[in-house]
């Protein structure tokens, strides 16, 4: 059902760029598209992208289905437009209203996958890595849009029950958590309810912290050792400058990109670091990252124990902060294993 469900909406985004294209010729649909197509037709995800060309230059076609496409074609557009200034996104070529955004095409692969990759050599993967740190540093820069006529990011935002107090927003999900692990299986295991403390120990924190435009599903390319842009704005809300660089920490690995290298052009760009307590908020965003998904985005499922999807993730996530955090008295369960 998945996969026929996804190839109706691989023939949508289909018949909708190519109408497209007949009222705009300078447009091409490219006729190969590459393996991330059958990737998206395997796979899950609210939309479709396919590649073309406009002139000699590739671009990218993301149609938006308009049963349910509508808010997220609004939020991502209305994010490109934020985020414009500072160079590190696609530039929007043309729209078609709410259900179809032509971008620029970025170059390259996942930048994890690249740092990974044995193609780069060390000096390579250090320098891509600062030159992350420094784009992180000018998404983070940016002043919240100015509250005007039309769709804000802050004020409309509705993709998912969100709040312009994001100590009520996070709260929102963690007493969600709390009443859906009474009745699920995994529940109990100790390490779940000790992510929810921590993550409640951390909310008095938030009030502090600048506010921004937060990209959390950060997806990035890069391109032979260089850095490329973000991309895939449509689920970018109101947040602060830690639950960014939560996003952009847990990329960082001993056999790929460096975190001091990260930190490093971040700081280059921001003049500003992180230190102490930092962490500990960070990890606690770490953990709610996956406590938002386990409550189904604020829909929690009945049925499914989707603690016991998420646990093994979350686990991972938090031993990153391994030398960062004194895990031991946050979650001192974390080395245990899972409750039978």
């Amino acid at each position: 059902m998945a996969v026929a469900w996804r190839k109706q909406m691989f023939d949508a985004a289909t018949s909708e760029v190519e109408e497209f294209v007949r009222g705009n010729p300078e447009y091409v649909l490219d006729a190969d598209q590459p393996a991330g197509v059958r990737d998206q037709l395997d796979g899950g995800g609210t939309n479709f992208v396919l590649w073309g060309r406009h002139g000699c230059a590739p671009v990218v076609f993301k149609y938006f289905h308009p049963q349910w496409g509508a808010p997220r074609w609004r939020n991502e557009r209305a994010c490109l437009e934020h985020f414009a200034a500072t160079g590190v996104v696609p530039k929007i070529l043309a729209v078609v209203p709410e259900t179809l955004i032509v971008t620029s095409c970025l170059p390259g692969t996942f930048i994890g996958d690249e740092a990974t990759s044995g193609e780069l050599t060390r000096a390579e993967v250090d320098r891509l890595g600062h030159e992350l740190g420094a784009a992180i540093g000018k998404l983070v820069n940016l002043p919240l849009p100015e509250d005007g006529i039309g769709y804000s990011i802050v004020r409309d935002y509705e993709l998912l029950p969100w709040n312009t107090d994001l100590r009520r927003a996070v709260k929102f999900y963690v007493d969600l958590c709390r009443q859906d692990q009474r009745s699920k299986e995994s529940g109990v295991d100790p390490i779940y309810n000790e992510s929810l403390s921590l993550v409640e120990s951390q909310l008095g924190s938030i009030a502090r912290q600048s506010r921004l435009i937060y990209h959390e599903d950060l997806h990035c390319h890069s391109y032979r050792g260089k850095f490329q842009g973000f991309f895939d704005l449509e689920m970018a809300r109101l947040g602060t400058e830690l639950m960014q660089l939560e996003r952009v920490f847990r990329w960082c690995s001993p056999n790929g990109l460096s975190w001091a290298n990260v930190l490093a052009g971040y700081q280059t760009e921001t003049g500003r670091t992180v230190a102490g307590e930092d962490y500990t908020f960070m990890l606690a965003m770490a953990v709610f990252y996956y406590h938002i998904r386990i409550v189904r985005w604020g829909q929690p499922d009945p049925v499914v124990d989707h603690i016991a999807r998420y646990l093994p993730d979350l686990r991972e996530e938090a031993l990153r902060y391994a030398g960062y955090v004194d895990l031991d008295l946050h979650l001192p369960s974390l080395g245990r294993a899972p409750a039978k």
